[in-house]
């Protein structure tokens, strides 16, 4: 590591900002809330990969009124220091997007300046550590203020005022009070967008068959938090095929499970990874911009071909010998023997006890699941409520996904619906039907994060065109030509 590199790196980052400002001025005219307190422009709710992207974005379109709310703690954003359980990323190591095409602030910039070149070109992919280091770096070279502790509990709209969006907050510091004062605040911005990740549009899934029988503290979902130290010494069953099933159950193996036994329907792992097809220019920039019908066949697709486990986690997990992998066993019958167990799970390939589960069993989408969009979710047009696919080619969970606007936005469902829907904007997960399976991938980031940036700044300047003419009669600076030349 050389933090002389990392300077130089800096410094040149630096001077990229500076050479590519133009133009750098502020030019979003304030407005106020019915409070009588300003408004934000932009919350971004979310301070992980792709709340940074958003906010880096629009503080290069000149729109500085943003607050960034996460609720993590510092440094705990996003995944990669939670529930993640990989030890390097999922996508090629030369990725890039995040930083908005300034060559310094590119991660592979970032790995080189720090690890040497030696250690770039030996990688296939970036470790996850790395990943989360290089964006707590990048956000502190874009400038981007991150609030921690702040969980959006509400999204309301404003009564009479269709072009704000009220936000209650808990966690929100109010100037003036006592630390202790954590309760929820209402603020007001104009356009509010979700980066919340998987499950920013609902769950993580557990099948009901599953649930229902086999309590919380004898089940975990892969991603989420739970201390894999906990397995040592028991029988664990895996439900998946997938990464997160085989990051599981590495973690636990790892940890000192005493066997575990991963369990998927499929006769077999996939072995043709169909996300890598599609990683080109035309894809990732113009997906939303295809006909309802192939978005639909094209999500249709992925949901059904899935994609291999990540290398890396399928090479630790079968560095265990007690490991048992079992193709084609959904697990057809759940039963608990007891309070504490075992659990007896009957599959085609037989019947196993387990002393714990897991279920690698990814997000379902749900609006109604997210508290922050209670009031507004029966307002919210699905695909289902847009798009009705030809026989057989019908899918509930994609039906269930917002359909959403060229720039991620919410839309009306129907009449009725609240104004301030089109400035919501879902730049989550629940987002892959309308915008495509890489949307907020780091892959996709690249052109996703623009896409919602141009939509901000061009309703942020639709709010004040009629005040464009009586501005230009206003402006009253001369050129310097006039001052440097004595008047006749």
């Amino acid at each position: 590591m050389s933090d002389e590199a990392v300077a130089r790196l800096e410094r040149r980052a630096r001077q990229e900002l500076e050479l590519l400002a133009y133009p750098a001025r502020e030019w979003v005219q304030p407005r106020c809330g019915p409070d009588g307190r300003p408004a934000t422009d932009v919350v971004v709710v979310g301070g992980a990969q792709c709340g940074i992207a958003i906010a880096f974005g629009l503080r290069r379109a000149g729109v500085t009124n943003v607050a960034v709310l996460d609720a993590a703690p510092a440094g705990r954003e996003g995944p990669w220091r939670t529930i993640a359980r990989m030890n390097e990323l999922r996508t090629p190591k030369h990725q890039v997007g995040v930083e908005h095409g300034i060559p310094s602030l590119t991660a592979p910039a970032w790995y080189r300046a720090r690890h040497g070149e030696a250690a770039w070109a030996s990688i296939e992919r970036i470790g996850r550590d790395d990943w989360a280091d290089y964006l707590d770096w990048l956000r502190d070279q874009a400038g981007i203020d991150v609030c921690n502790g702040a969980q959006v509990t509400g999204l309301e709209p404003v009564q009479g005022d269709d072009g704000l969006v009220a936000l209650l907050v808990r966690g929100v510091h109010r100037p003036g009070s006592s630390s202790s004062d954590r309760g929820d605040r209402r603020l007001y911005a104009r356009h509010v967008v979700l980066a919340t990740g998987f499950t920013g549009g609902g769950l993580w899934y557990t099948p009901e068959h599953i649930a229902e029988v086999v309590p919380p503290t004898l089940r975990h979902h892969a991603c989420e938090g739970y201390d894999a130290d906990e397995h040592r010494g028991l029988r664990v069953g895996v439900l998946g095929h997938g990464a997160s099933a085989f990051d599981a159950a590495a973690a636990v193996l790892d940890a000192g499970a005493a066997s575990v036994a991963l369990c998927f329907r499929r006769p077999e792992l996939p072995m043709v990874n169909p996300h890598r097809a599609v990683e080109y220019h035309g894809f990732l920039g113009c997906f939303a911009d295809l006909d309802d019908d192939v978005r639909w066949d094209v999500a249709r697709y992925f949901d059904g071909a899935d994609q291999p486990p990540a290398p890396d986690g399928f090479r630790r997990a079968h560095r265990h010998r007690n490991l048992a992998v079992h193709a084609g066993a959904p697990w057809e019958e759940v039963r608990l023997e007891g309070p504490a167990g075992p659990i007896r799970v009957r599959t085609p390939h037989g019947t196993f006890t387990w002393d714990r589960i897991i279920c690698a069993t990814g997000a379902r989408i749900d609006l109604g699941a997210r508290p922050e969009l209670a009031v507004l979710e029966p307002h919210i047009a699905r695909w289902g409520d847009r798009y009705r696919p030809p026989a057989g080619r019908e899918h509930d969970g994609l039906a269930r996904a917002p359909y959403l606007g060229p720039g991620f936005e919410l839309l009306p469902r129907g009449a009725g619906a609240p104004g301030c829907l089109s400035r919501l904007y879902a730049f989550n997960s629940s987002c892959y039907v309308s915008q495509g399976p890489h949307s907020t991938s780091i892959s996709g980031l690249k052109f996703a994060a623009p896409r919602v940036v141009s939509a901000i700044v061009r309703s942020l300047l639709r709010d004040q065109q009629h005040g464009l003419v009586a501005s230009l009669a206003e402006f009253r600076e001369p050129e310097r030509l006039f001052a440097e030349v004595p008047a006749p």
